[in-house]
């Protein structure tokens, strides 16, 4: 037996377009604040550089191989933000 209990509204299409439009306008600025934070630090994991990009881990590792600067100390791979962001513009 379903115990679960479901309310139903009937919300006009106009209001929710507008809760929509604030729940999506929510997730862009939680995003942004997320990615400001990562901008602010200088050394990034792989996962945080691809969040910081915009970018797939595999587009990284390509990054890689075509020469962008990457720290490694045994099995602990960071990238400095600042010579990402040089090598990158030195790429154009």
């Amino acid at each position: 037996m379903d115990n679960s209990a479901f309310l139903q509204i009937g919300i006009p299409e106009e209001t929710r377009r507008e809760i929509a439009s604030l729940f999506l306008d929510l997730a862009h600025d939680s995003t942004q604040i997320a990615i400001d934070e990562l901008k602010a630090r200088d050394w990034l994991t792989k996962k945080e550089l691809c969040n910081y990009l915009n970018v797939s881990q595999p587009t990284i590792d390509n990054f890689v191989r075509l020469g962008c600067p990457v720290s490694r100390i045994e099995r602990v791979i960071r990238f400095n933000t600042k010579e990402v962001n040089q090598w990158l513009l030195k790429q154009k």
